[in-house]
């Protein structure tokens, strides 16, 4: 039920802040501002379900809210596993894309780049991958903060490191 619910609500706030961020296009800094905006107002739904909730119910979500690998086993890992080898091979074709999006939408869109269907495709398996991974460990933030940074430095890549950044 966990993880249904993590991918459906990873989902269903991905279609929000796409649908509220299009005007002629969706460019990189309204997704951007409008992504911080549905995330507190997730978080303030979240903290105000968490207020009525029974005491265990509360602790319970509270545990998974915090984020862990801890008690994960192979039956946890199975599951993911099949994600990423449905979900991975999907970002070897956005990643030439990708690095022409880098250099801003009118050039990447003057070299040929459709850049409202690449960004629609990365959106969807970006959404899909974080879903996977809160599903399995829970809400890690600090992680999809700092992984595209960390594996930009040690690839010392001057593109997008999709694949090492998971």
């Amino acid at each position: 039920m966990i993880a249904g619910g993590a991918l459906a609500g990873s989902a269903l706030a991905a279609v929000c802040v796409y649908v509220l961020a299009y005007r002629r296009g969706v460019h990189g800094y309204r997704l951007v501002l409008v992504g911080i905006g549905v995330n507190a107002i997730l978080l303030a739904v979240n903290s105000y379900l968490l207020t009525r909730a029974n005491i265990n119910d509360a602790a319970t979500a509270a545990a998974w809210l915090t984020g862990s690998l801890g008690g994960r086993g192979r039956e946890h890992a199975v599951p993911v596993a099949l994600a990423l080898a449905v979900l991975l091979p999907l970002c070897v074709p956005l990643s030439r894309p990708m690095r022409m999006m880098e250099m801003g939408d009118d050039a990447a869109a003057a070299m040929g780049i459709k850049v409202q269907r690449v960004r629609g495709c990365a959106m969807a398996v970006a959404v899909a991958l974080c879903g996977v991974a809160t599903a399995a460990a829970g809400p890690v933030a600090f992680v999809a903060l700092t992984a595209p940074q960390l594996a930009r430095r040690l690839t010392r890549s001057p593109g997008v490191t999709l694949v090492a950044s998971r």
